[in-house]
């Protein structure tokens, strides 16, 4: 499953504890303010659940961005290198071709 459908996934999983605990806080017998109280903890419970799935949701993205910004870097390094090994080759054959058209200017 994708972080995305991951995070879809719980949202669902805590919209429907929520739905169902507060169908049952409604149906049971309590007094206004057990009920309220009951109604206060879950809020807060449904909400610290979703702060640390956050957490975890932006862990993994800030993990991914690093590993793509890492491997970015390492085929830069190598675009680099090709690119100096490949300017260096050309010099080498200008060089070359440079003498050659001395030695055959010397020639004539």
């Amino acid at each position: 499953m994708s972080n995305n459908g991951a995070a879809k996934f719980t949202l669902g999983a805590l919209i429907g504890a929520v739905a169902g605990f507060a169908a049952g806080v409604l149906a049971a017998p309590k007094s206004g303010k057990e009920l309220r109280g009951d109604i206060t903890n879950a809020a807060k419970d449904v909400k610290d659940k979703a702060v640390n799935k956050a957490e975890d949701v932006k862990g993994q993205v800030v993990e991914k961005v690093e590993e793509t910004v890492e491997d970015a870097k390492v085929r830069a390094a190598d675009v680099k290198n090709r690119a100096q090994n490949a300017t260096k080759a050309l010099k080498a054959d200008a060089k070359e071709a440079k003498e050659d058209v001395k030695t055959q200017a010397k020639k004539k």
